[in-house]
C-alpha cells in the first residue's frame, strides 16, 4: 500500500502479520521476502540441487527451463558431486544441444535413463519453458516410475502424470489447484522435488499392478518418514541423500511446533510443522480457541510468549471459557519478562500475533499457544561483512510510556544486507535464544494530521489508523497528546499492511526538499520597494528572489534556513526554522564533528555542499554517501528528536577518500613537483597491486600515519625520507587534483606495525625483531600471506615466503589480522 496525501508522512510494513516464517539458516537470497516456499527451497539448495543467481537472487518466479530440468534431475540421482562433472561435450541426439552446450551431459543422460525426450524434429527445445505435467513426469521418473507401464506417453499421459502425482503428494503445500498445463517456475520446481524427496522408490514385478515401493531393513529409513516396524519404505532422500536428516518433532524459538533440516549435522532451517493452527491478532476468548480447534474436551496447554513458557499454573483451554487468552498467563513470569508492568492489566492487542497449533500425543489433542509481539526499533548502525561473519546491523530497542516495553536481547545484532543506520523497523525476538529473529522494513504513506482518538487510532486527511498496542511517538513530547491537530507538524505514521496499525509516529515541519538556506538578503530601500533575498535551495540551486514583502528584518533572516512558498506573481514568503549555526564544521569518514555543536545525522538527512574550489553547490543524501567535508561554517534544521534534516554548509573544502589497504616506500619519494600542487611521487601498493601515488607537500610538512607507530614525513625540500618511515594506511584522502592529502591507519579488528630484523620463516610462522641481538617475536603466518620487498631504492617487488631468509637489518612492515600476518613489506637496508 502507497498513499501520497498532502502534509504528513506515514509508514506502512509491507509484510502481513498472517504470513510469518520462522527464521532458518538458509539461503539469505536478496529476494527471500518473495520466496513462498522457504523449506523446500532451503532444502533444494542446501543439497545443490538448484543455486541461485550471481547477483544474490534467487528468483523464485522465473519459469524453470527443460535444460534445467534435465540437471535437476541428474543432480537428484547422481548427486550434485557427480552431476556436476558429466561432461558438457556428450553426444546428443537433438539438433539444438550440440556438443558443448551447458545442458548437453544432464539432457544426454536422462534421455538414455528414459526420463526425458525430444520433439519429433529431432529437438529438445532445452530453453523452452515447461509445463507441471512434464517436471511431473520428470520427477515420477526419478522415483522408479516406468513411462511405458505407467502410459506416461500416448493418449492421455498429463492425466496419468497428474492422478500419480496427487496420490502420492508431489504437490503437497502447494498454495493453489495444481494446473498441470501451467508453466512450472522456479520455487513451485522446488516444492514438487523436496516433495519427491519424501517419497517412496518403486520397483516392479512385471506389470503396474505388481509395483511397489522399495523396501530396507536398514533402520535409515527412520531419517526422512517415520516408520514404526521393519521392512522400512526407501524414501529417493534415504537412498540419494543419506545425510539429510529430519527431526519432525522439535519448536521454533517461539515454541511452535516445528520441522528441522540438518545435512551433515550443519542446519538446514526449522520451519512450522504441517498441523491444524489458527491465527489471531487479537486477544480472543479461550472459548473461541477451543472452538476455531474444533475440540471437544478441555485442553492443557502450553502458552508461549516471545518463545518463553509463561502459562498460568493448570490453565486450559475449554468449551464456552470467556477469559481472554492473556487472562491463562503466569502475571509474576509476565512481569520478569517486560510483558507488562508490575501491578497493571495486561492485553493482547494490535501489534501481536498469536499461534494456535493442535496437534496429537498419545492419542490426546495438544495445544500449543504461541504470542509473538512485534516492536518498532532504529537501526543503530551497521557492520560490513568481514571473512568470518556477513553483514550484520544492530537495533536499538525504542521505549516509551504508552508502550509494553521490550525486552532487551543479549546481542542486539541481526545479519542481514537490508537496511542502512536511522531506519525504523519493526522486530521480533526470542527469549528462548535471547536473539532478534526477523528485522521487518517499513515504507511510508503522506497526509494530514486530521483527528487523533487517544489510546485508540489517528485519522489521517480522513483514513483512519487503528494504534499498535507498542504504538511509540517520538515528538518532541513524545506522548500521543502533543499531535495536535492543526499544528505546523507533520506526522510520521507507520502501520502495519493489511490491518494498517500506527507503529510509530515521529513530528517532523516538512520534507527536506521544503527548505532552503537564506545566504544574504537585500532590504528595499522605500515604501514601494520589495526586498530580496539570495536563497540556496535544497537541491543545490542558487537564486536570487523577490520577497511578498516592502521591507524585512535582515536579522531574522539571514543565515536562516527557512521553509518557502511562492505566489501567483513569483513573489517568496519565507518562515525561519530553528536554526543552528556551526563553526569548524567537518564530516570525515562519515564522522560529523563541530566547535559547538554535536550533530545526529542519519540515511535521509541532505547536505548541500558549497564546494570552495568551484564556487558551487552539490547535495548528498544520507551521511554515508558524504565525501569528507571541511567547511567553516554550516547551518542546520533538526527534527524533534535531535536528528538533522537538512544541513547547508558554506565554503568547504571537499575531498575524496578510499579504503584500501595502502603501502608507501617512503625511500622512492622523488624531488619534489610543482604544477598546480606540490607534490612527491612514490612507489606503492594499493589494494594489493602496485602503484604510485603522489602525495601533497605544501607550506608545512605532510605527515600520514597514526601518532605513536608509522609515520611518513613528506617535505617541502629536497630532503628525502628514511626507509623507516614508510607506512601502511587503510584510510587514504585526497583532493581534487587526486593527491593524498592526508592518511591513517585505523581498522581496529587488524594491527599493523615495523620490525627491524627477521628470521628465516618456518613451520608457518616467522620471528620479527632480531636486530641487535634482540630475540624477536614468533608471529603466525597467514596461509594467504603477500610478501613484497622493497629495495633500497624504492623498488617494489612480489616474492613467495618460500625466498625470505634470514636478516638482522632490513626493516618489516606488516598487517595482522587474527593473530596471522597478511602482508609482509621488507625493506631492504644497505
Amino acid at each position: 500500500m502507497k498513499k501520497t496525501l498532502s502534509m504528513v508522512l506515514a509508514l506502512v510494513m509491507t509484510v502481513s502479520l498472517f504470513t510469518f516464517a520462522p527464521a532458518s539458516a538458509g539461503a539469505a537470497f536478496t529476494d527471500s521476502n518473495s520466496i513462498t516456499y522457504k523449506e523446500a527451497v532451503d532444502v533444494i539448495y542446501a543439497l545443490g540441487i538448484m543455486g541461485g543467481y550471481s547477483d544474490g537472487s534467487f528468483r523464485p518466479n522465473g519459469l524453470l527451463t527443460r535444460g534445467a530440468a534435465a540437471k535437476i534431475i541428474c543432480c537428484m540421482r547422481l548427486t550434485p558431486a557427480v552431476a556436476n562433472t558429466m561432461s558438457q561435450n556428450a553426444s546428443s541426439k537433438f539438433t539444438d544441444v550440440p556438443a558443448g552446450h551447458t545442458f548437453a551431459g544432464y539432457i544426454a543422460w536422462c534421455v538414455q535413463q528414459g526420463i526425458v525426450s525430444g520433439y519429433s524434429d529431432n529437438t529438445f527445445h532445452p530453453g523452452d519453458p515447461l509445463t507441471c505435467q512434464a517436471f511431473l513426469k520428470m520427477l515420477l521418473g526419478a522415483l522408479g516410475y516406468d513411462q511405458t507401464i505407467e502410459h506416461y506417453t500416448g493418449s492421455g499421459w498429463a492425466n496419468n502424470v497428474t492422478n500419480q502425482a496427487l496420490m502420492i503428494g508431489l504437490n503437497n503445500g502447494l498454495n493453489s489447484t495444481l494446473n498441470g498445463a501451467g508453466q512450472v517456475n522456479r520455487q513451485d520446481a522446488c516444492l514438487f522435488a523436496f516433495n519427491a524427496l519424501k517419497s517412496d522408490l518403486v520397483e516392479y514385478n512385471g506389470t503396474r499392478n505388481n509395483r511397489s515401493s522399495q523396501t530396507t531393513t536398514a533402520t535409515r529409513g527412520t531419517n526422512i518418514i517415520k516408520e514404526e516396524s521393519s521392512p522400512y519404505t526407501l524414501q529417493f532422500a534415504e537412498q540419494y541423500f543419506s545425510d539429510l536428516k529430519l527431526n519432525a518433532n522439535t519448536e521454533d524459538a517461539f515454541g511452535c511446533p516445528a520441522t528441522k533440516w540438518t545435512l551433515k549435522n550443519t542446519d538446514v532451517g526449522t520451519y512450522l510443522a504441517s498441523v491444524e493452527k489458527v491465527y489471531y491478532n487479537e486477544d480472543v476468548t479461550a472459548g473461541k480457541v477451543y472452538s476455531d480447534l474444533g475440540l471437544t474436551i478441555d485442553t492443557d496447554l502450553k502458552f508461549y510468549v516471545n518463545g518463553e513458557d509463561i502459562a498460568a499454573a493448570g490453565a486450559k483451554i475449554s468449551r464456552n471459557d470467556t477469559k481472554k487468552l492473556s487472562e491463562l498467563l503466569d502475571a509474576t513470569k509476565a512481569e520478569t519478562m517486560g510483558i507488562k508492568a508490575a501491578g497493571s492489566s495486561f492485553s493482547f492487542g494490535n501489534g501481536t500475533e498469536i499461534r494456535v497449533f493442535r496437534s496429537t500425543a498419545d492419542n490426546k489433542p495438544v495445544v500449543v499457544l504461541s504470542a509473538v509481539i512485534y516492536y518498532p526499533g532504529k537501526i543503530e548502525s551497521v557492520q560490513s561483512a568481514t571473512s568470518s561473519k556477513n553483514r550484520s546491523v544492530k537495533i536499538s530497542a525504542v521505549t516509551g510510556d504508552t508502550r509494553a516495553p521490550a525486552k532487551a536481547a543479549s546481542n542486539n545484532e541481526y545479519e542481514t544486507e537490508d537496511f542502512s543506520a536511522g531506519d525504523v523497523v519493526v522486530y521480533t525476538f526470542s527469549g528462548m535464544n535471547n536473539k532478534i529473529q526477523d528485522v521487518i522494513p517499513l515504507d511510508e504513506v503522506r497526509g494530514a494530521l486530521t483527528r487523533v482518538n487517544e489510546g485508540s487510532s489517528l485519522t489521517i486527511d480522513g483514513t483512519e489508523y487503528v494504534n499498535a498496542m507498542n504504538v511509540v511517538y517520538g515528538s518532541a513530547a513524545g506522548k500521543e497528546s502533543s499531535l495536535t491537530v492543526g499544528n505546523t507538524y507533520d506526522a510520521y505514521v507507520f502501520t502495519l499492511d493489511d490491518v494498517e496499525m500506527v507503529m510509530w509516529v515521529e513530528g517532523v515541519q516538512a520534507s527536506s526538499d521544503s527548505y532552503a538556506w537564506v545566504k544574504a538578503v537585500n532590504n528595499g530601500v522605500q515604501n514601494f520597494d520589495y526586498a530580496q533575498a539570495n536563497l540556496v535551495f535544497a537541491n543545490g540551486v542558487e537564486e536570487v528572489v523577490r520577497l511578498n514583502e516592502y521591507t524585512v528584518d535582515d536579522t531574522a533572516l539571514a543565515g536562516r534556513i527557512v521553509t518557502y512558498s511562492e505566489d501567483n506573481n513569483g513573489r517568496y514568503k519565507l518562515t525561519p526554522v530553528a536554526t543552528s549555526a556551526l563553526t569548524n564544521f567537518s564530516v570525515r569518514n562519515r564522522v560529523i564533528t563541530a566547535d559547538n555543536a554535536t550533530v545526529s545525522a542519519d540515511n535521509s538527512t541532505v547536505f548541500v555542499v558549497q564546494n570552495s574550489a568551484e564556487k558551487s553547490y552539490s547535495t548528498y543524501t544520507g551521511a554515508r554517501n558524504m565525501p569528507n567535508v571541511a567547511g567553516q561554517n554550516a547551518y542546520v534544521y533538526s527534527s524533534a528528536d535531535g536528528t538533522a534534516v537538512i544541513i547547508f554548509v558554506s565554503d568547504a573544502t571537499v575531498t575524496t577518500s578510499k579504503t584500501d589497504l595502502v603501502f608507501i616506500a617512503a625511500n622512492s619519494a622523488s624531488n619534489p613537483v610543482r604544477d598546480k600542487s606540490t607534490y612527491r611521487t612514490f612507489n606503492a601498493i594499493v589494494g594489493g597491486e602496485y602503484a604510485k601515488v603522489k602525495v601533497l607537500v605544501g607550506d608545512t610538512d605532510t605527515v600520514l600515519g597514526k601518532a605513536g607507530d608509522m609515520q611518513l614525513t613528506v617535505k617541502n625540500d629536497s630532503a628525502k625520507p628514511a626507509p623507516s618511515e614508510s607506512v601502511i594506511l587503510d584510510n587514504v584522502e585526497y583532493n581534487s587534483d587526486g593527491l593524498i592529502i592526508a592518511g591513517s591507519y585505523n581498522n581496529p579488528s587488524v594491527s599493523i606495525g615495523c620490525k627491524q630484523g627477521f628470521k628465516t620463516p618456518a613451520n608457518g610462522s616467522i620471528r620479527l625483531g632480531t636486530y641487535n641481538g634482540a630475540t624477536g617475536t614468533s608471529m603466525d603466518l597467514s596461509n594467504s600471506v603477500n610478501v613484497y620487498t622493497v629495495s633500497t631504492t624504492g623498488q617494489i617487488s612480489k616474492i613467495n615466503i618460500s625466498n625470505v631468509k634470514e636478516d638482522g637489518n632490513d626493516w618489516v612492515y606488516y598487517t595482522q589480522d587474527n593473530q596471522d600476518i597478511t602482508n609482509l613489506f621488507i625493506l631492504r637496508v644497505d
